[in-house]
């Protein structure tokens, strides 16, 4: 019975050395081929930042696609669609010729969310700097938009611009997709944060006492989200459906988007950031201990009463507006009624009080 050769040995009729070198040109070859593939891609990100006009027009060269780090979890559908709805902002561009621009990753603002069709963004940035005329906004396909104006919400942080939209027939003049919003955040919530081009899994842990009381006055935050995992200022935050949640803020939590929604109408039909307010501010009671005569009380004490000719007083405490009950989370400040009615506790005594909405700009 002939003997059986072992597998890991060359054949015995062939030459060590011939073996030899024929693994050492396998390997050359193989890392060679990768040396190719490394400075093609290599060369592509270098034209996309040297040269961003290639291919003619108001594009990048090499275009942003966002993607998923966990595909199993998001449907890839949805990274379709979400990602018409997001832009990159730059500063600092370099205008080059025909309509092409340099724009570098370090010059990288941040990114936003698309909140009108014609064109109005929102992203967050408590303190914008320099001159926003230099600012482009990237959208995934590659197309550059200059900004128009901007308006930022000294409460929330967030800030809000409006994209330079050309003549009809323009390439560039087109109906964007509006971003849709998470109605319902809940804790445990799985959602995603874009870093870079990237989503990350991640997930809503517990809520966070604001670490640094504002007024109150529509879009100042009472209340934030802690994340699971540590998250970038101004990162977007979806939900597994593709519903926006919110913006991490800069201490890391999650600034929920009802922050956004409650400017949004006003910001649509006067182009402006306007407050419709009590006029009032003041703090929850989960934020500070509301105690009357030793015992704790629920509802909303006014500190301070910004509005002329207000019924409120300072030390009253808001119970409920509309006969409802009123929470950090639900719409206090922003109301479409002209008057609405109010329970205050004053002076031991639980009132009803008609106050007017007014407008602070």
């Amino acid at each position: 019975m002939p003997k059986k050769h072992p597998p890991h040995l060359p054949p015995q009729e062939c030459n060590v050395e011939s073996h030899r070198s024929w693994q050492r040109i396998k390997i050359i070859l193989a890392a060679a081929g990768f040396g190719l593939l490394a400075g093609v891609t290599g060369a592509a990100i270098m034209l996309g930042w040297i040269w961003p006009g290639y291919g003619g027009g108001d594009v990048w060269a090499v275009s942003q696609n966002l993607s998923f780090s966990d595909k199993s979890q998001l449907d890839e559908k949805i990274n379709q669609e979400i990602r018409d709805r997001i832009f990159g902002i730059y500063e600092n561009s370099v205008s080059q010729s025909q309509g092409s621009y340099t724009l570098r990753p370090q010059d990288k603002l941040g990114d936003a969310v698309v909140i009108s069709s014609d064109g109005w963004l929102a992203m967050y940035q408590p303190a914008p700097a320099g001159n926003y005329k230099n600012w482009k906004a990237v959208s995934f396909d590659g197309s550059v938009y200059a900004v128009e104006r901007i308006m930022p919400d000294r409460y929330s942080g967030m800030l809000y611009f409006k994209l330079a939209v050309r003549d009809a027939g323009d390439q560039n003049d087109a109906q964007f997709k509006v971003i849709t919003f998470d109605d319902n955040i809940n804790f445990g919530e799985e959602t995603f944060v874009l870093k870079n081009i990237n989503w990350y899994r991640n997930a809503v842990s517990f809520p966070a006492a604001t670490r640094n009381p504002f007024p109150h006055l529509d879009t100042a935050p009472s209340y934030f989200y802690s994340l699971d995992t540590p998250a970038g200022e101004s990162s977007i935050v979806i939900n597994n459906q593709g519903r926006l949640a919110g913006f991490v803020n800069q201490n890391g939590d999650l600034l929920p988007n009802i922050y956004i929604t409650r400017i949004i109408p006003t910001l649509l039909s006067n182009n402006r950031v306007a407050y419709l307010s009590l006029g009032v501010e003041g703090l929850f009671n989960r934020e500070q201990a509301i105690v009357v005569n030793g015992e704790r009380q629920r509802g909303f004490i006014i500190t301070k009463v910004l509005a002329k000719n207000s019924l409120l007083k300072k030390g009253d405490i808001i119970l409920d507006i509309n006969g409802r009950e009123i929470e950090q989370d639900n719409i206090l400040w922003y109301n479409k009624d002209a008057t609405i009615r109010i329970s205050v506790w004053r002076a031991g005594k639980v009132m009803e009080v008609e106050s007017k909405i007014v407008e602070i700009n």
